[in-house]
């Protein structure tokens, strides 16, 4: 019979009996299979665990306004579209009334176009859209503006002649896909550089 496991008083160790042999790889007793208890080791786990909550608090603080952001983006995004979509109809309208029924060439007539979009679109957005306003001379808002939809005019003809003469669609249906690009690009560009919060 195995002997009880005996403590040495001094060095407060315990010692093990041997355990059976189809138990060989098992831990020995109890004491083996205890975490270390010290204090060094309790402290490693405490600054462990003070460490992870840190890091998670990090986090969270980081994290926290994200949805709202991305609420007040997706509000802002389906007005901006309705706007676009008044303001498209400007564009479609002067782009056929010029190009078809008065004989204007298709470039001049959709810089006509988006250029009237483009009056329609900013003030839509100034009342309806954006809440915020980071420019507060309005005189350089709508320069901004303007700077950004001449790019977005920019983007709209480079589409438009690549449909136009490169996939030899009619004018009219040219103007769907950079409808689509001008759209992403002055959203995201107004959104960035004119009507978000100051830094």
């Amino acid at each position: 019979m195995a002997e009880p496991p005996s403590r040495d008083r001094d060095n407060v160790t315990l010692s093990c009996p041997a355990p059976p042999r189809y138990m060989r790889h098992a831990p020995r007793c109890a004491a083996e299979r205890a975490p270390d208890a010290s204090p060094e080791a309790n402290t490693r786990r405490i600054d462990g665990m003070q460490s992870m909550d840190a890091s998670s608090t990090r986090l969270t603080d980081r994290l926290g306004p994200i949805p709202a952001t991305l609420n007040v983006l997706f509000h802002e995004s389906w007005k901006y579209l309705l706007v676009s979509v008044v303001a498209l109809a400007v564009d479609f309208t002067l782009l056929a009334t010029l190009q078809k029924g008065l004989g204007v060439d298709w470039p001049i007539a959709a810089a006509a176009g988006f250029s009237g979009g483009l009056v329609v679109n900013y003030a839509l957005s100034v009342t309806l859209v954006f809440s915020q306003r980071r420019v507060k001379s309005r005189g350089l808002e709508f320069l901004g503006f303007f700077l950004i939809g001449a790019l977005g005019l920019g983007l709209n003809q480079l589409v438009m002649s690549y449909f136009v003469h490169t996939v030899r669609l009619d004018p009219l249906l040219a103007k769907v896909p950079a409808t689509g690009a001008c759209f992403v690009f002055n959203f995201v560009t107004r959104r960035v550089l004119l009507f978000s919060a100051a830094a």
